[in-house]
């Protein structure tokens, strides 16, 4: 065998390995797309509004659901939606549902919610965490990130590397306080 042919097989070998590697990337692609068009099927990928019959179902029903209870004429409530609306666009891991509270009693009486909005993060049925009001986002209104950052630590939320670089920037920790010391409790 001459050098130019072994030099064209060599060559041969080295796109058919690129092909097989993009080949293997797009079929991955591929699952990943399905396996979103599925879980926005189920009512992921957005803020579903449940009434109070359906609330035990959709909590005990997935592995993470983000439970949002808020007064609709509250503008913090409003305000609220609109953030977990985007982030749940973002996040497919997790179910986002919001419950009008005046509309729910007993499970604001059972969950004693006395503030709004709330937030509760459910782990497979069980309260994971309970946010209540804006405060433990460490503001009077609510930001975007700070929402991410306060639902990411508990697990609700996989972030992505930018969101990972962002939350590291600032200490890593909900507040950016890197210790108790630097908290105002």
């Amino acid at each position: 065998m001459s050098d130019t042919e072994s030099d064209i097989e060599i060559s041969n070998d080295n796109v058919n390995d690129q092909l097989e590697g993009y080949m293997r990337a797009r079929r991955e692609q591929l699952k990943q797309e399905f396996k979103n068009q599925e879980l926005k099927f189920q009512g992921f990928g957005k803020l579903d509004e449940i009434d109070e019959t359906v609330f035990l179902a959709n909590v005990t029903a997935h592995d993470y659901v983000i439970a949002h209870f808020y007064q609709p004429e509250f503008i913090t409530c409003q305000a609220m939606n609109v953030i977990l609306e985007e982030m749940a666009q973002q996040h497919l891991e997790s179910k986002f549902i919001k419950i009008d509270a005046p509309g729910a009693g007993f499970f604001v009486n059972k969950l004693k919610i006395k503030t709004l909005p709330t937030i509760i993060i459910f782990k497979k049925g069980k309260i994971l965490k309970k946010f209540i009001g804006f405060e433990e986002f460490g503001m009077d209104q609510p930001s975007y990130d700070l929402v991410l950052k306060g639902l990411g630590t508990y697990g609700a939320l996989t972030l992505s590397l930018q969101e990972e670089k962002q939350f590291k920037k600032s200490g890593g920790t909900l507040f950016g306080y890197a210790d108790e010391e630097g908290s105002d409790w």
